[in-house]
């Protein structure tokens, strides 16, 4: 049994009823910008686009589907490495927590 991490000393979140869904979108979106040039013009919306300043609708969706659906995955309180924080796999160098104290998470 050596390596293995006793759990109950880590308070939980089992998130039960929750879950995590991952769909996968492809959209058409025309935007309209002033550049001098076609190169201008892809810099310009690679910078929109690189600031998530593009708006996306339904109506300019090409194709979405679900990938997968899974439990939300149980999240442990930890210090890890002195930072308080909520992780989903507990290393062997985490110290428990409770759920009060002060995080980044």
């Amino acid at each position: 049994m050596s390596g293995e991490i006793d759990l109950s000393a880590f308070e939980r979140d089992d998130h039960a009823g929750e879950w995590d869904v991952l769909v996968s979108i492809t959209a058409t979106v025309r935007e309209t910008v002033t550049a001098e040039t076609a190169e201008e013009a892809r810099r310009k919306v690679q910078a929109q686009l690189d600031a998530n300043e593009i708006e996306v609708f339904g109506e300019d969706f090409d194709d979405a589907r679900i990938e997968t659906v899974r439990a939300h995955p149980v999240m442990y309180w930890v210090f890890r490495d002195g930072q308080p924080m909520r992780v989903s796999h507990v290393q062997p160098r985490d110290l428990p927590r409770k759920r009060e104290e002060v995080g980044n998470d």
